[in-house]
């Protein structure tokens, strides 16, 4: 019996010790350090930085646009250009499959660049054979460098994200009758 109450009384000994290392220890006291002048919100310097940053914001976003309507414009011709190499050879090449994961690519980036996601809904309608798809193709590539030029850097464009869309899933219908 004694020893059953000295392994209790030693249990719980330890069990105290453990839980009161848990709680806070000790309290931390924040130094009190006068405001600099980077600090105060009134200081002409700070505005003058915080303008600056701004400025560079717009900049990157202006050039973030620029290179978003480049990317509408080598899509739009890449689309043409299959249409006719297919009009040609009535087959795709290596060089047109090349120019296909291309056109993916830019269509995923100018998706992303108008805030669109990953979440990629079927398309209505499939074309049933590989004429039928590039043409469609070349006529959303046309259309979605329309609705990117159109669309102005600080708008998130629905337009743009469906066409995107549509493009990538038609790409990989092309994929499929080419093969």
């Amino acid at each position: 019996m004694l020893r059953q109450l000295s392994l209790l009384l030693i249990s719980l000994g330890l069990l105290y010790s453990v839980a009161s290392a848990q709680g806070p220890s000790r309290t931390i006291v924040k130094d009190e350090k006068p405001m600099s002048a980077q600090d105060d919100p009134n200081n002409p310097t700070q505005e003058v930085n915080q303008d600056m940053l701004r400025e560079l914001e717009i900049k990157r976003d202006e050039s973030s646009h620029k290179q978003n309507i480049e990317h509408a414009k080598e899509s739009a011709q890449l689309g043409a250009e299959l249409r006719a190499a297919y009009e040609q050879q009535k087959t795709l090449g290596q060089g047109e499959l090349k120019k296909l994961g291309r056109l993916e690519k830019l269509a995923r980036q100018i998706r992303s660049a108008a805030g669109g996601s990953d979440d990629e809904e079927e398309l209505k309608n499939p074309p049933k054979d590989l004429a039928a798809t590039l043409a469609r193709m070349a006529d959303i590539t046309e259309e979605l460098r329309k609705c990117v030029e159109k669309t102005p850097r600080q708008v998130v464009s629905a337009g743009v994200i469906t066409q995107a869309n549509e493009l990538i899933s038609l790409i990989r219908i092309a994929r499929n009758l080419a093969h």
